[in-house]
């Protein structure tokens, strides 16, 4: 970075001869202590990564960072004299800056490749261990993993897979204790439902649920022998009642074929009774009938005899009575209620029909 190449700026041809040589007074001595590093930049930069490698570069990159800190405030003082000299000083330092920008960021990434490597590293085995903790269902992703040294971190997942495994241990105990439990309830309830069919030979609810199978298979035998027992106690009583009834069906039998019997006889002398007692009515209703035809004969006879005379003797009254019968038809007529009206009316129907057979 030497003062020709300073010179040859664009805002600094702008400025007065004496103007651009104040700048340059300032600047071009920062310049040539730039200069002055560029051998050890270019060891630097050739050098294989190493510690020696970074430490020089920390050491160079503090050094040229002091150039561009000296330019900045350089750059302060210059600058505010004027706009055109500060544009004139801006284009310097921005040459400047730029220059010292590539070997500082060249130089940095030399001085921190081992921090970057051990930060990717860290990375890495944290990482690798979280992983490794998910195995045993617990969550490493807020923890610092990769900052434990292998010893921490070894006692650390030896504590956290004992943990899971007492906890899968505790679990499947818990579940195979539930299946037996259902097991034994499911024996338990199927025993019940075994001797409730000889329930009334075994009390079958107070079955103790832990008995043992033995035991069990005693009581069940027990059970069963009692209702085979009984059973042919039945049978024999079954067969006894189907004697006793065909014995009753038979006597009931016979005797429904007596009664029978007596009873035919008995409706057939009450055949041959009712019949002679029919005989004799017919024959005493004949008779009857013919004294009452012979007095109805001379009744009537005897009748026609005093309608006549009466006939005869009542001629008068019969115009009488059928004024009356006029006169009750008028009277109805004046009556109030139809009560009193049938009344009269009834009355004069009858004085009507008998004045008629006088």
């Amino acid at each position: 970075m030497n003062e020709i190449m300073l010179q040859e700026t664009a805002v600094l041809k702008e400025l007065k001869p004496s103007k651009g040589a104040q700048i340059l007074a300032v600047f071009v001595p920062m310049g040539k202590m730039l200069e002055s590093f560029e051998n050890q930049y270019n060891d630097i930069i050739s050098m294989e990564v190493g510690p020696e490698a970074c430490a020089k570069a920390k050491r160079l990159r503090l050094d040229i960072a002091k150039i561009r800190i000296n330019t900045d405030k350089e750059h302060k003082k210059l600058k505010a004299e004027s706009l055109l000299y500060g544009r004139a000083i801006d284009g310097v330092k921005n040459i400047l800056n730029l220059a010292i920008s590539k070997k500082e960021q060249n130089l940095k990434d030399i001085e921190l490749f081992y921090e970057r490597q051990e930060a990717e590293r860290l990375r890495k085995l944290q990482a690798e261990r979280a992983a490794e903790l998910l195995k045993y269902d617990f969550n490493g992703a807020e923890l610092e993993l990769g900052m434990m040294v292998d010893s921490v971190w070894t006692n650390f997942l030896n504590g956290t897979k004992l943990n899971y495994e007492a906890v899968k241990e505790a679990e499947r105990k818990a579940e195979a204790e539930r299946i037996k439990k259902e097991a034994d309830e499911k024996i338990f309830h199927g025993r019940q439902n075994e001797l409730k069919e000889f329930g009334q030979f075994v009390n079958w609810q107070a079955l103790n649920p832990g008995i043992a199978e033995d035991e069990y298979l005693t009581i069940l035998q027990e059970a069963t022998e009692k209702q085979e027992q009984h059973d042919r106690e039945q049978e024999e009583i079954r067969k006894q009642n189907i004697k006793l009834q065909e014995e009753k069906e038979a006597i009931e039998k016979k005797v429904v074929i007596e009664r029978k019997k007596a009873a035919d006889k008995v409706e057939a002398e009450r055949k041959k009774n009712a019949a002679i007692l029919q005989k004799e009515r017919e024959a005493r209703e004949a008779i009857e009938q013919k004294a009452a035809d012979k007095k109805a004969t001379a009744d009537k006879k005897l009748q026609e005899e005093k309608e006549a005379e009466k006939k005869a003797a009542a001629a008068p009254d019969k115009e009488k009575l059928f004024s009356l019968c006029e006169y009750m038809a008028k009277v109805t007529t004046g009556l109030s209620t139809q009560e009193a009206k049938n009344i009269v009316d009834a009355a004069r129907v009858k004085i009507f029909d008998a004045t008629r057979n006088l």
